[in-house]
């Protein structure tokens, strides 16, 4: 708990003035100078992302059977499963629709089988001149679509040669964070010994309130006393 009170300053009239609280605890950070250095530790997070193409076309005879099975039944979902890059894609067409899907439409879904503990995606499907995107999901172990992707009479219509082609597109999103190196290196450019070299090393990053990794150039000299000269880089 800090303790506050008031401080007066005096003028040159000897009239004082209130200037506002002070604390007990800003005092003792002051006087043990635990002060803000120049250079300072600074991270750099960024977000990439990798996009999947697959191309899926059910031909028209597997269309009519599907349909024939009732809404949210497993006998009119089509389904194919996709590898790529190390990630297993199962796309799944409701024909007869699925269980939340209005009478007279068709599912779409993408569900990943191999979910990793960070997954984050969205994805894409164009079937014709009908294109549905999704959001940007962590949750594709589940299994994320669109109940109502078209109606059952439209996929007729955006046959061609007796197939129905869908384009699907996977946009996965990864981070990483690096550590950026300082605008001053911190660097010894002296004589040193063997023995003392750990210790100017801790001296000079406690000095400095270094936090990052620290790389050794070391340079043997031909000298009757062997010294050796060492460049500490941040």
């Amino acid at each position: 708990m800090c303790a506050w009170g008031w401080t007066k300053k005096k003028r040159n009239n000897g009239v004082s003035e209130n200037r506002g609280p002070t604390s007990d605890k800003g005092n003792l950070e002051n006087e043990k100078g635990l002060q803000k250095t120049e250079e300072e530790l600074c991270v750099e997070t960024k977000t990439n992302s990798i996009t999947h193409f697959v191309n899926w076309q059910i031909d028209g005879r597997s269309l009519q059977i599907a349909k024939l099975a009732p809404k949210g039944d497993k006998r009119g979902v089509i389904e194919a499963n996709v590898e790529k890059q190390s990630h297993r894609f199962k796309l799944e067409l409701c024909v007869s629709g699925w269980r939340n899907s209005q009478d007279g439409y068709c599912a779409f879904y993408l569900t990943v089988t191999d979910q990793p503990d960070v997954f984050v995606a969205r994805y894409r499907v164009q079937a014709g001149e009908i294109t549905r995107l999704s959001s940007i999901r962590h949750d594709f172990h589940l299994g994320v679509g669109f109940p109502n992707f078209c109606q059952q009479e439209s996929l007729e219509h955006i046959m061609v040669d007796n197939m129905v082609k869908f384009q699907v597109t996977v946009e996965v999103f990864t981070s990483h964070s690096i550590v950026m190196p300082p605008s001053r290196p911190l660097s010894i450019g002296q004589l040193l010994r063997p023995e003392t070299v750990l210790t100017s090393l801790m001296t000079n990053m406690y000095r400095e309130r270094l936090h990052t990794d620290v790389t050794l150039v070391i340079i043997l000299l031909k000298t009757n006393q062997k010294k050796i000269q060492i460049f500490l880089l941040i």
